[in-house]
């Protein structure tokens, strides 16, 4: 073990080394998931990273010829786009529990300290949401449907709690005391005299204070917490009976973001070293390397920022901890909101998208129609051997093969070509592969089978003019059915979130103020109504709900 004076902090549990090792082992055990997260995203985004297993495979010769298109089917993402837009129509609503006993009915102040909690932790929610490029909702529904799983991470912004400290002082005269407002706003501290302080601000007045701050914070829109929507791709964790112990966010960042943020270089031996300019000193060096790996690592009670370098977008060497401080989350502060969770232990079965069957699908529908794209242009292409008389082909004298005659003339018009056939006899036949029509009925096949995979039409709205409501409705609610488990798994991972929330605020034990989301207030729109909320009376008792129906299933609703 490392002692406490040779850590790089000294309350850390971890050095770099302990570190280094935990995130081998992580993304050691997450391998398999990565490489199908890599293989989806190549179906998914249609790259051609293994034409193998894409489907995007042209065999000898014709992977020479400039004409060939490698077919990538764009449906996946299509559908991808429709079903999380349809996950994420309804927003979450975070709700307080308002508890009645058995002789007593909840009191009105009950009811009105509930609604003020909703209002304030629905407004965090949103204005973490106005942070991002793209609603939080739908990035998380995208990474569900596509990959299975959807991650939040959410901590406590710094710039949120910011707020003064309480103030001391040494032997104050009459008048300074009058100055800072008499004598109820200091208190006498230190009954000796020989103390470096013997007055302190009044709890009333610091109080007063820090509400004034966290009004000021408010009004200047920073928010009490970060949330992050995150892919599956970069999160790693493991668990134990209480849930998730240990995770990390490992991401690959640029190195000139880790220099400005933390000041980390490269000495002469290429070593990470924290606290130099970018000029650096004599000897720094700045590698080929243009990217580091950011590694975020949180325990039930730490949190490690980590920089190492990378190869082949893994860690590479030991790293250095950039960043170390304990937290009161009371839980590793990542979220899943899920597709569908199977019973699997193993990280790459654990989470299912809801794509799974279409990923099985695509790969041979898009072998076949690039096989059959290939075919196509082979055979429209005009190339031609020159057959005698006798059967024989004529040969080309280079190579003994084939004499291949490729123009893109008439056929026959070339003289070379002309004088062979004067002096041999024979003509000219196109060559062509055959057997087309069986690629043809391949892709119907596996068209048909795809297409079983992805959403019927009743899902998207459309129905026959003649059809009733009540018809419509049942195809949509038998449509929707595999929509249900995000749309359900969404708002539970919201609910542990905001109970995070509501404990670091009750652990805060001072009161903060919020304004909430913009609403009508009589003939003036767009009003975001300040909320000063008291620590003892937040309630942990939470509730998220998310309506389940979308706007066409409400309409055919209506008409039922």
């Amino acid at each position: 073990m490392v002692s406490d004076e040779e850590r790089p902090y000294p309350d850390a549990t971890w050095d770099n080394e302990q570190i280094a090792k935990i995130v081998r082992d992580l993304m050691r055990r997450f391998e398999a998931r990565d490489q199908k997260i890599r293989l989806r995203d190549a179906l998914l985004f249609r790259r051609t990273w293994d034409e193998h297993r894409t489907g995007q495979y042209v065999p000898e010769p014709f992977n020479k010829s400039k004409s060939i298109i490698k077919h990538a089917s764009g449906i996946l993402i299509d559908r991808a786009q429709f079903l999380s837009s349809k996950a994420a129509e309804n927003s979450p609503n975070i709700q307080v529990n308002v508890k009645a006993t058995p002789k007593a009915d909840p009191s009105t102040l009950s009811h009105r300290r509930a609604k003020e909690q909703e209002d304030a932790q629905n407004a965090i929610y949103w204005e973490a949401d106005q942070a991002h490029e793209t609603p939080m909702q739908q990035v998380m529904a995208f990474s569900a449907i596509t990959k299975g799983v959807g991650w939040y991470l959410s901590y406590e912004n710094a710039i949120g709690w910011d707020v003064p400290s309480r103030a001391y002082y040494a032997d104050l005269t009459s008048e300074e005391i009058d100055r800072l407002g008499g004598a109820d706003a200091i208190t006498d501290v230190f009954a000796n005299k020989g103390e470096e302080f013997q007055y302190a601000e009044s709890l009333d007045l610091f109080e007063r204070r820090k509400l004034d701050a966290s009004r000021e914070n408010a009004l200047d829109g920073r928010t009490l917490f970060v949330i992050e929507p995150l892919p599956p791709g970069v999160v790693y964790y493991r668990k134990d009976t209480g849930g998730i112990s240990l995770g990390a966010v490992i991401e690959e960042v640029s190195k000139y973001d880790m220099e400005d943020e933390f000041g980390v270089v490269e000495d002469s031996n290429g070593n990470l070293v924290i606290g130099s300019d970018r000029g650096g000193p004599s000897g720094t060096l700045s590698s080929e390397q243009h990217t580091w790996i950011r590694i975020r690592l949180f325990t039930r009670d730490e949190v490690y920022y980590f920089v190492s370098k990378q190869e082949g977008g893994r860690p590479s060497g030991s790293g250095v901890i950039v960043f170390h401080t304990k937290h009161d989350m009371g839980e590793v502060p990542l979220y899943p909101a899920a597709a569908n969770q199977t019973d699997s232990p193993l990280p790459d079965e654990e989470f299912i998208p809801l794509l799974e069957g279409a990923y099985a699908m695509v790969p041979g529908f898009n072998q076949v129609a690039t096989l059959l794209s290939s075919a196509a242009i082979f055979n429209t292409t005009p190339r031609y051997v020159i057959i005698r008389h006798d059967g024989s082909p004529v040969l080309d004298p280079d190579t003994n093969e084939p004499l291949i005659v490729e123009t893109e003339n008439t056929a026959g018009l070339d003289p070379n070509v002309a004088a062979v056939i004067e002096t041999g006899g024979g003509e000219f036949r196109q060559l062509k592969i055959e057997n087309v029509n069986d690629l043809v009925m391949l892709l119907e096949v596996w068209g048909r089978a795809l297409d079983q995979t992805l959403p019927p039409e009743a899902a998207t709205g459309a129905s026959g003019s003649e059809e009733p409501a009540w018809g419509t409705r049942l195809k949509q609610a038998a449509a929707n059915v595999k929509l249900i488990p995000v749309v359900t798994n969404h708002p539970r991972a919201v609910r542990k979130m905001a109970r995070m929330h509501a404990r670091v605020i009750r652990h805060r034990k001072q009161k903060v103020v919020v304004y909430s989301k913009p609403a009508r207030r009589g003939r003036i729109g767009n009003v975001r109504a300040e909320i000063e909320l008291d620590p003892d009376h937040v309630s942990l008792d939470l509730s998220v709900h998310q309506d389940k129906a979308d706007a066409q299933e409400k309409i055919v609703r209506m008409q039922v």
